[in-house]
């Protein structure tokens, strides 16, 4: 009878832990399905990141008027689709700038202007882009009085434009909708862009 007892305890305890590990085996894999998607989001999300930017590097002089001017501009888009990006642009640009006055007398000013906003860009074909961007900016310039002192503007800009990216270098001209806003106007709308993308 004990020997029957004992068996019977012994059964009953192999079917109550292979019935508890079933049961938890679907708990387990639904966890572990769970945190392979924790894992992959992250991934996916780093994977559609491509990035980018601008360097702009300019000198002009004369008798009369020289410049020295350094710039650069990074950016990075979210692929939403293979073909369609949006993401945040950031510009910084210095300029030393020299303006005689008379034979003795020169001015000079070191000057700053940046902005930030967001852009959009759509492949077309091959190469081929498209690129539209909003972008709050803002800039130091000369006095016109050239009295030594220096005038500082914000405004908005707005453009629009095509390029061509090759190899991880592209180049782009854009319009700027809202160039009218300057308060001292550049009196050119179109900006032409050089830069460097990777995964783009």
């Amino acid at each position: 009878m004990s020997r029957l007892v004992k068996s019977s305890v012994v059964l009953l305890f192999f079917i109550c832990s292979f019935g508890q590990a079933f049961s938890q085996r679907p708990d387990r894999m639904v966890r572990t399905d769970e945190y392979a998607k924790e894992q992959k989001a992250p991934n996916e999300f780093l994977d559609r990141l491509w990035y980018g930017g601008n360097l702009l590097l300019g000198f002009a002089g004369s008798d009369f008027e020289s410049f020295f001017q350094l710039g650069v501009s990074p950016m990075v888009g979210y692929k939403i689709t293979p073909f369609f990006s949006v993401g945040p642009r950031l510009d910084f640009i210095y300029t030393y700038r020299s303006i005689r006055l008379t034979p003795s007398r020169v001015e000079t000013f070191n000057l700053y202007s940046g902005g930030v906003g967001p852009f959009t860009r759509m492949k077309v074909y091959g190469g081929v882009f498209v690129h539209g961007e909003y972008q709050l900016a803002w800039a130091q310039y000369p006095n016109p009085t050239l009295d030594g002192t220096k005038i500082y503007d914000t405004f908005n800009n707005l453009f629009f434009g095509i390029g061509y990216n090759s190899g991880g270098s592209e180049i782009y001209i854009l319009y700027n909708f809202l160039e009218d806003e300057r308060l001292v106007r550049s009196g050119f709308p179109f900006d032409f862009r050089f830069g460097f993308t990777y995964k783009f």
